[in-house]
């Protein structure tokens, strides 16, 4: 038997079983590049996709085919990509019906918003398929030359050729001959797919291809029509290419940690090492890694100085996100604090922060591992971290003064538990205010009650901040207190992964902190809603605006019967702008209060915080507890 024949038909299952073994775990040590040359050819996930899982099946197919010539199994799986992208080149588009899929990823790339963009785009379409190829690898792919000369069995001098091509059709397209320009263009034009590229490849997006492919393979899959054989394929059995680089060359072994993936060095392959330590030390941090639930990373950023962070990995518990990182202290005598924070994608609205790093291992000479902490703000539970920015400030000190250095990278993204959602048929009335409650959404970071005050309440939702989400068991009862009040929502803090036997609102049956509101229109001196029935009224509201040529009005306020009461200084108009008034006046002729406001270009109505006095407050109630259930029990939340 020779043991460098692919699949002789006197070998064993065994041998085969090696063989296949060995072909997947070349797929595996190749897939990050793989992907970014079927993504940078297709410029969509889904096709970039498919494109990989035919390659992996075809390449699997030609060397059981030709199981008695030798072929470079690298060389030739990157050979049938392009053979197979120019295959998918050829047809329409829209008959791509194993590519076209309703998602927003299989939507067009070409969303493009500049007239350049629409050219530059227009002038892709019309290259010819090996030149439109070289010009991808090279702008989107950041592959070299000498690279693509290899994948394409063409002279480096061919490729060069190409890409001119491929500039001087751009050039012509859009009518820009500066070479400087075109290049600042085009650096411009794909920068949001590489990004996007970069994204994917953290989140390693082509694991499922990777497994369809060598599922296909096994099964024995033919390639989507016939191949076409490739000149300059050198083609070996695969065992003997196999055991040879195996021993030699070693061009499948897992790639060093910290090497660079991308020519710019921001992505890296990440060390696991540190995490994994923690999971022997934590058995929930165990958990959530033995099922798979965290993201490697590899995000590397690096200061002029040298020191580099690198994001190795990150998981996801609720309101605290865990990044495992290397920090190295490049030429510094000392390692250097971080601080870091979350910022949204208009990086106007700060996220959360880190409250936190810790667990470090000892340092070496350059480097430490250690994890970071970054919990989302009370005011930000609800806001996406689509787009936003991880921001580390890096405090160093050099020649005696201390530097700060800023770096940035993309927030990744987690995975996260599904939402349990239930929806609520029940209400209640507290002092004549009345709240109907419509859902329960119980997340791993809040649990939101959803509401809808009726419109005839009197006082904001302030009035009822003192409820409380009460959960357990009767005998071991927890409560949670509100951290954010909406118009038709209240937020508690995550329950997500606790046992109950009940789960129910709580509170007294007298309002907290009741904000009663009076809603005036100044321009016409008329009320629009009002904290006191019309017949208390003992004195009406006016407006005097015998000073408007002086830039501001007074409104005095109405009085009503056995009711003291004073004004905030701070009001709204109806388009949520918030006002300071000019000054206030009290017990003025008999009446509570008086404010001069300035004459702005104010939107009616507005909005007035009254305080009612203790004198005129209603003391009789008993302050009993009510109570509204909301759900039975943990089971009633299950998927």
């Amino acid at each position: 038997m020779n043991t460098h024949h692919l699949l002789d038909e006197q070998q064993s299952p065994e041998t085969g079983n090696k063989e296949m073994s060995a072909y997947a775990e070349l797929i595996q040590h190749r897939a990050p590049e793989l992907y970014i040359v079927s993504y940078a050819l297709t410029r969509e996930h889904i096709r970039a996709e498919q494109l990989l899982q035919d390659t992996i099946a075809a390449v699997w197919y030609e060397c059981r085919k030709n199981k008695d010539q030798e072929m470079n199994v690298p060389l030739l799986i990157m050979q049938t990509l392009l053979v197979l992208d120019k295959k998918r080149q050829g047809k329409s588009r829209q008959n791509l019906s194993s590519i076209e899929v309703t998602s927003s990823e299989s939507l067009p790339v070409k969303q493009m918003i500049s007239q350049q963009s629409k050219q530059i785009e227009q002038a892709i379409d019309r290259m010819p398929a090996s030149v439109r190829q070289v010009f991808l690898l090279t702008y989107l792919a950041e592959k070299d030359s000498s690279e693509m000369a290899s994948y394409i069995g063409k002279t480096e001098k061919r490729v060069t050729r190409y890409l001119q091509q491929a500039m001087t059709i751009i050039a012509k397209e859009i009518g820009e001959n500066s070479g400087d320009m075109l290049l600042s263009l085009l650096r411009k034009h794909f920068e949001e797919e590489r990004e996007t590229l970069r994204l994917n490849l953290a989140e390693k997006k082509w694991d499922s291809a990777v497994q369809q492919g060598l599922q296909d393979a096994r099964q024995g899959k033919k390639p989507p029509g016939r191949t076409k054989n490739i000149a300059g394929w050198s083609i070996s059995g695969i065992i003997a290419i196999l055991a040879v680089t195996l021993l030699v060359l070693h061009p499948w072994t897992p790639q060093k940690i910290h090497e660079a993936l991308n020519r710019e060095g921001t992505l890296v392959v990440p060390d696991l090492s540190f995490m994994m330590e923690t999971g022997e030390e934590d058995n929930l941090f165990k958990a959530k890694i033995d099922s798979g639930d965290y993201v490697e990373l590899g995000q590397a950023m690096e200061t002029d100085n040298g020191v580099r962070l690198i994001l190795d990995a990150a998981m996801n518990f609720g309101r605290e996100k865990l990044f495992w990182y290397t920090l190295e202290k490049g030429e510094l005598q000392h390692f250097p604090y971080i601080s870091g924070e979350i910022w949204d994608a208009s990086e106007t609205d700060l996220i959360g922060n880190i409250q936190g790093t810790n667990d470090f291992t000892s340092e070496s000479d350059s480097s430490l591992k250690g994890m970071m902490i970054l919990t989302k703000n009370d005011s930000s539970l609800l806001k996406s971290t689509e787009g936003a920015l991880l921001k580390f400030v890096i405090e160093t000190q050099e020649d005696q003064r201390n530097r700060n250095y800023t770096l940035s990278t993309p927030y990744p993204k987690l995975p996260e538990e599904e939402a349990k959602h239930v929806i609520l048929h029940d209400s209640f009335t507290v002092e004549g205010q009345s709240f109907e409650l419509t859902e329960l959404i119980m997340t791993t970071e809040y649990t939101q009650v959803g509401l809808k005050p009726d419109p005839e309440n009197r006082y904001s939702i302030d009035s009822i901040d003192s409820i409380v989400l009460e959960t357990g068991t009767e005998e071991n009862r927890r409560g949670y207190g509100t951290f954010e009040m909406g118009v038709d929502y209240l937020l508690f803090p995550s329950i997500y992964y606790e046992e109950f036997d009940h789960l129910r609102l709580s509170m007294e049956d007298t309002l907290a902190n009741a904000d009663p509101v009076l809603v005036v229109n100044t321009d016409n001196g008329k009320i629009v809603s009002s904290p006191k029935d019309a017949e208390d009224v003992t004195t009406e509201l006016s407006i005097d605006q015998s000073t408007i040529e002086d830039g501001y009005f007074t409104v005095h306020f109405p009085i009503w019967k056995d009711t003291n009461f004073s004004i905030s200084n701070r009001y709204e108009d109806a388009a949520g702008n918030t006002f300071f008034v000019q000054d206030h006046k009290y017990s003025e002729k008999g009446r509570p209060a008086s404010l001069k406001l300035n004459d702005f270009s104010h939107v009616q109505p507005l909005t007035f915080h009254l305080e009612f006095n203790s004198a005129s407050a209603n003391d009789s109630q008993t302050g009993t507890q009510i109570s509204i259930p909301l759900i039975g029990s943990t089971v009633n939340t299950k998927e």
